[in-house]
């Protein structure tokens, strides 16, 4: 009984009855005869507010919610992305999930990688230039702000689109940003995370853009060649995190006694401190004023130490 209550109240939108129904629309009436203007009208308004979605045709992966194999191929092809080598060149195999999702997402939006301000497509030179506006009007946010630009107008992308859309849109960005969890350093962030981050709306991981300067590059670029034989350019993130596990690599008593020079107490100190502020580590390491001989004779003293007794 309560069905066909429900039902005889519902029947005259329906049927568009204009002497039992009314529409508007911000305030005033709008005439609706039929199913296809309303289709028509739905499909006007959403096109005004939403005048920027890029068209990705995936339907198993353009949608709200996507099966566990979509979700863990678009982490895959989001890692390739977050790699500080990356240059737009995917590693896929056959034509799986990760391939459609590499193909409907970047091939057919003729994404650029090697130029991000010069995108083909308009609705992703748009949503560049906002997030680049947004980063550069504050250098410390959260990076599900980035994520909130994408989702609300006029972009209204959906969310497994999400991260890999503003990732590569902003990866020159990317690679100048320290990221912060409840105020702590964090050395990296996954793709894993950034889609926990757009799933739960979470807003306490941050991201600090950096400028580092000459000398604070050559540095890292010299520690980096130095104690892991890698003559590319490294997040500092990163490479204070090598220099940690290298430190702890070392036998404990190395580690932890003070019967050591000065330069080399007060390098061990700063690879520590590393873990909490590893920019504020970077300068600290250029006020130290090192050479290249000299960061040898640190490493060649430490990783020997033990035998001197």
């Amino acid at each position: 009984a309560m069905a066909y209550r429900i039902q005889k109240l519902l029947q005259p939108l329906k049927m568009f009855n204009s002497e039992a129904v009314s529409f508007y629309m911000n305030g005033e009436p709008v005439t609706i005869a039929n199913t296809n203007e309303f289709a028509k009208f739905i499909d006007q308004w959403m096109f005004e507010r939403f005048p920027n979605t890029p068209e990705v045709r995936n339907e198993s992966f353009n949608k709200r919610n996507v099966m566990k194999i979509q979700r863990k191929s678009a982490i895959e092809v989001l890692n390739q992305i977050l790699q500080p080598t990356f240059t737009g060149e995917f590693e896929l195999s056959g034509y799986g999930p990760d391939y459609l999702i590499y193909a409907t997402t970047f091939k057919n939006l003729k994404f650029n990688f090697s130029d991000l301000d010069k995108q083909e497509t308009t609705e992703l030179k748009v949503l560049r230039q906002r997030l680049v506006k947004h980063i550069e009007s504050d250098d410390r946010n959260s990076i599900y702000s980035l994520f909130s630009i994408a989702l609300e107008e006029p972009f209204g992308i959906r969310e497994p689109l999400v991260p890999l859309l503003v990732v590569a849109l902003i990866k020159d960005k990317w690679n100048q940003m320290a990221f912060y969890s409840h105020d702590f350093s964090i050395t990296t962030i996954t793709a894993e995370m950034l889609y926990e981050i757009m799933e739960q709306a979470v807003t306490f991981y941050e991201y600090e853009i950096y400028q580092l300067t000459v000398e604070e590059q050559e540095l890292l670029h010299n520690l980096n060649k130095l104690f892991f034989n890698d003559d590319n350019a490294i997040h500092p993130n990163m490479l204070f995190k090598l220099l940690n596990q290298w430190l702890l690599r070392l036998p404990r008593f190395t580690q932890v006694t003070n019967k050591q020079s000065e330069q080399l107490q007060a390098f061990k100190s700063i690879i520590r401190a590393s873990e909490t502020d590893p920019l504020g580590a970077s300068k600290k390491l250029v006020e130290m004023q090192l050479t290249n001989n000299q960061l040898a004779q640190i490493k060649l003293h430490l990783e020997s130490f033990i035998e001197q007794f």
